[in-house]
């Protein structure tokens, strides 16, 4: 071409200078998992040892029926594993708990603390956290107290339908519409026969 097109070149050195700032954040994203990368191998490693979804599959076929609900969520590059069992009152085999209004929930995570370090924590009626590693033993014997005692959550208070109101007559309204007994003609209204009261 022989005339320059500049407001191309302007968009592409745009283009050209976005993409090396990305360059830049992936690199430092990448050297600054790279510092993790012992807290993650760890965390990796014990989230496999422990077998979470197949003990809360396991509770829950034994102890629920099958009946519980479990809820898994994992955050990009699994930095953070959450898991949630949680199971109506009505299903609940403990006579004293089934009677409850509600659900009943225990909850485990896996991730990175504020420290970076790799931990554990389990949530029932009672929160424990440990940095790992932790044995297998602990953490099953942690996991069943929160099943013995799990959180209880109340289901939401509902408010009573209110009565229909009666719409009211207009002022100065006669007749059935204005609250006369029935089969009894209005002033001035037809007679059965079709005459007309004077």
């Amino acid at each position: 071409m022989s005339d320059p097109w500049t407001e191309f070149d302007e968009y592409c050195a745009e283009l050209e200078a976005a993409g090396a700032a990305e360059d830049e954040r992936r690199a430092a994203m990448t050297a600054g998992l790279e510092t993790l990368r012992p807290a993650l191998d760890l965390l990796h490693r014990q989230h496999g040892e422990f077998e979470v979804e197949a003990l809360l599959n396991q509770a829950s076929q034994r102890l629920f029926g099958g009946i519980a609900v479990i809820e898994r969520v994992t955050t990009s590059l699994a930095l953070n594993v959450h898991y949630a069992l949680q199971w109506p009152a009505f299903a609940d085999p403990r006579p004293d708990r089934r009677t409850a209004d509600g659900e009943y929930a225990v909850q485990i995570w896996l991730g990175l603390d504020e420290q970076g370090r790799a931990s554990v924590r389990v949530a029932g009626e009672r929160r424990l956290q440990a940095r790992l590693p932790v044995s297998i033993e602990r953490f099953r014997a942690v996991l069943l107290t929160a099943l013995r005692e799990p959180a209880f959550i109340a289901a939401p208070e509902t408010s009573p339908p209110e009565p229909e109101s009666e719409a009211a007559a207009p002022a100065g309204a006669t007749g059935p519409e204005a609250g006369s007994s029935a089969g009894t003609p209005a002033p001035d209204s037809p007679s059965v026969d079709g005459d007309t009261t004077p």
